[in-house]
């Protein structure tokens, strides 16, 4: 989930630092002293635009992702699976109805989020991995002596044919670059097996920017215990990003695939896909 704040004016939010500064190392009669005398019958001026209120947005968005972790969901997996981008401007925020200064706020936003790129590639890429989900085959998951089994497929969110499809083929014909193609890799416990590489080729990226049509082939997933938490990562570039991986999770992932009730316990009414 990507939340996209309204933005911050810096300058506001320093002098407010500097004042609440100020205010904790002086003694309260000196602060008394220092006051400015205001008229009889004068009111404070009401800031519609104070940094506070940008400060509550965040404890709020805060709030809201406290909300979201359990014990068990903890770690960088879970932790990217929501963001908040804000801009910290060098303007003075304008009023919510001055559409006049749109365009420059525009501006200012689009000159911010340029000098930290990495992290918008980043929240990018998250997003476009969280338009792959897997789905398992109903029955294929079984116990075995080695431990548990289930087969399944990848299938993305938009529908074959659609525009949406279409435009995300051409976003990863983007990554296609050298020898580079991206990647799905599966991750179990099992020690000292190899991640599964699933590979979206350039002739099956060709299939989705040209044809809106993507279709890969079935995997199998084995685990050596029934609660194992598995990964499944899409794999958008050589390098790695800023939190330090080269994979992101899809839809879902990770979590424990084989303790789960088969296709029902995640989409008891069937799969879900965005249409527009």
């Amino acid at each position: 989930m990507l939340s996209i704040g309204t933005g911050c004016n810096v300058k506001d939010n320093d002098r407010m630092k500097a004042s609440q500064s100020s205010r904790d190392i002086t003694d309260t009669s000196s602060v008394a002293s220092m006051s400015p005398i205001k008229p009889m019958g004068s009111k404070p001026v009401k800031n519609p635009n104070k940094p506070d209120e940008h400060q509550k947005s965040g404890r709020i968005w805060d709030k809201f992702r406290a909300g979201r972790f359990t014990p068990d969901s903890v770690g960088p997996e879970h932790n990217g699976r929501y963001v908040r981008i804000s801009p910290e401007l060098n303007i003075i925020t304008p009023k919510l109805d001055d559409i006049q200064r749109l365009d420059e706020v525009r501006r200012e936003a689009g000159e911010v989020l340029e000098q930290n790129t990495s992290q918008v590639r980043e929240v990018a890429h998250r997003l476009v991995a969280s338009t792959f989900f897997f789905e398992e085959d109903l029955g294929s998951m079984k116990q075995t002596t080695s431990g548990y089994t289930c087969k399944g497929s990848i299938f993305c969110r938009f529908r074959n044919s659609s525009n949406e499809m279409k435009a995300l083929g051409g976003f990863l014909r983007l990554s296609l670059k050298g020898n580079f193609e991206p990647y799905f890799l599966v991750e179990d416990d099992i020690p000292g097996s190899a991640a599964q590489k699933v590979t979206l080729t350039e002739t099956m990226i060709r299939g989705m920017y040209q044809r809106g049509y993507l279709d890969i082939n079935p995997i199998r997933i084995n685990g050596l215990k029934e609660y194992t938490v598995i990964k499944i990562l899409l794999c958008l570039q050589a390098t790695p990003y800023a939190c330090g991986d080269t994979g992101l999770p899809i839809s879902g992932f990770p979590r424990q695939l084989m303790s789960e009730d088969g296709y029902n316990a995640i989409y008891p009414s069937g799969p879900t896909y965005i249409i527009r």
